[in-house]
């Protein structure tokens, strides 16, 4: 398993989390999407929970979430800089027979979507909800 982050932060909380669970074989890359991925290593299964918060919405924000570093949160394009990025490079490291799951905010599918159809038109797309019923996880398959 490889885990990938900008953040250097972060990827030491992962690598201690990964401790506390006795989870082994992981490698912890800090690295901006596949900038530091080895250009040749194909993934069967990549999932991504890229910011996707415009800077408009981030101001209505609730204090406690603003807690977290902006960069986690906040995407350039009205929250869909990088998933136009990520859909845009991913290809070259996936495998045959992938499956793609990236997070979105409630109100992004549609236009998340259309990028996915662009990018990956004969792919399978799978929409699922949270537990208020909105959109929140979209699942991108190619089993051929």
């Amino acid at each position: 398993m490889t885990a990938v982050d900008i953040n250097e932060k972060t990827l030491g909380v992962a690598k201690n989390n990964a401790e506390l669970c006795q989870v082994e074989n992981i490698q912890f890359i800090q690295s901006d999407l596949f900038s530091n991925v080895e250009k040749n290593e194909k993934f069967d299964i990549i999932v991504s929970n890229p910011p996707y918060i415009s800077n408009d919405e981030y101001e209505k924000l609730a204090p406690i979430v603003k807690e977290q570093p902006k960069e986690a949160l906040v995407a350039a394009n009205d929250g869909y800089f990088f998933y136009q990025e990520i859909f845009r490079s991913v290809g070259n490291f996936l495998a045959k027979k992938f499956l793609l799951i990236v997070e979105i905010g409630y109100q992004q599918e549609e236009k998340v979507v259309k990028l996915i159809i662009e990018y990956f038109p004969q792919a399978k797309v799978s929409i699922f909800s949270d537990y208020q019923d909105r959109s929140r996880v979209i699942a991108i398959t190619n089993n051929n």
